[in-house]
């Protein structure tokens, strides 16, 4: 029998509302992962900040046209729901969740598509990786942008929407932890541990493997363009050191001349080099450790109402 005091799974009607609603939000951020890449190469396409070439976009082409097995999805996602489902049955202690043979048949009849979901998500995203590398070799950056990332701020939202989608999931994990810590079964909650440590490790890769692709051409572009000033600033410095006698007027213009490129230079070091600006970072820090207080603030005042009341 469930734990007393607590309502058991069977009649827990907000659970079985919460795991429905959960299925289409996945496969709905998984249709999400399809259409995005598409919309935010528009818009550096329209602006011509990138420079692809015929046989980038073949092969990005060539990249989007794969199509991931769904039966192989299938088969992981019954691997995974096995294991926990035959974990749940042999525990010696029935929980509140695993007191009915049938209903955990039920739940695991629902988990089924939200783990097929969430692992074409995974390899959608990796493939949406795949297809920025492609097409984000070449750039023509606009350093004066008023996005402050020299036209590809559309990449960095991109990152950022997907770091939100991964954070509504690391909230409702961090919640489920809370929730299971209260019924004192944290010890057996092993599926709902992983998920917060894979949350915790694998939103910043989500996050910075587009920005990555994009921060790679921008480097080199702005390299090349320091490198132009550069061979012209030392021809100008060495020409006027060539012990050749000149006019003042004319060593003044040099000078002058040098002294310009110096500061196109230094103008040209400054050039970003990442899609993003400090505030959209600032953005997915918050986003990343946010869903944490779905355990800290819970968990912090039930030790206040302990401790400090004395409820």
């Amino acid at each position: 029998m469930p734990t007393p005091g607590y309502t058991s799974l069977s009649e827990d009607y907000w659970w079985w509302i919460a795991r429905g609603l959960l299925v289409p939000t996945i496969w709905g951020f998984y249709k999400w992962t399809c259409e995005a890449p598409k919309r935010t190469l528009e818009k550096v396409f329209g602006d011509h900040v990138v420079l692809a070439d015929d046989d980038a976009i073949r092969k990005a082409k060539g990249i989007l046209d794969i199509r991931y097995p769904v039966p192989v999805a299938f088969i992981i996602a019954l691997g995974v729901i096995g294991m926990s489902f035959y974990q749940g049955t042999l525990l010696p202690k029935p929980g509140w969740w695993n007191a009915n043979f049938v209903v955990c048949v039920c739940s695991a009849v629902i988990d089924l598509p939200t783990v097929i979901a969430c692992f074409l998500t995974l390899l959608r995203l990796w493939t949406n990786v795949r297809v920025f590398g492609a097409l984000l070799k070449k750039v023509n950056p606009e350093p004066f942008h008023p996005d402050g990332a020299g036209g590809l701020q559309p990449v960095g939202q991109y990152a950022l929407s997907t770091t939100i989608f991964f954070g509504v999931g690391g909230a409702v994990a961090a919640i489920t932890e809370y929730w299971l810590s209260v019924r004192g079964e944290l010890s057996v909650a092993y599926i709902t541990h992983l998920v917060i440590l894979f949350y915790i490790s694998f939103t910043p890769i989500v996050f910075l493997a587009p920005l990555w692709t994009a921060h790679r051409a921008m480097t080199e572009a702005k390299d090349k363009i320091v490198m132009v000033i550069s061979g012209q600033l030392k021809d100008t410095f060495l020409h006027g050191l060539s012990g050749e006698r000149v006019e003042s007027q004319t060593l003044k213009e040099k000078v002058d001349k040098i002294e310009s490129l110096q500061k196109l230079h230094i103008m040209a070091k400054s050039f970003p080099v990442w899609p993003l600006d400090t505030s959209t970072f600032h953005r997915f820090l918050v986003t990343w450790l946010l869903p944490g207080l779905g355990f800290v603030v819970p968990k912090a005042y039930e030790i206040f109402r302990h401790v400090i009341l004395r409820v």
